[in-house]
């Protein structure tokens, strides 16, 4: 994982932590499936 796609993947983590977002939102706006993000949420 490149430092680019950990910055991004902690960004998403952090919208989804505070509540703003669905996950589908999240999923949908960034363009990857919802279970991309339960997976990034376990690690």
């Amino acid at each position: 994982m490149t430092h680019l796609e950990h910055e991004l993947k902690l960004k998403i983590l952090d919208l989804y932590d505070d509540g703003i977002y669905t996950q589908k939102e999240l999923a949908n706006r960034f363009k990857i499936s919802d279970r991309t993000i339960k997976k990034m949420d376990t690690k």
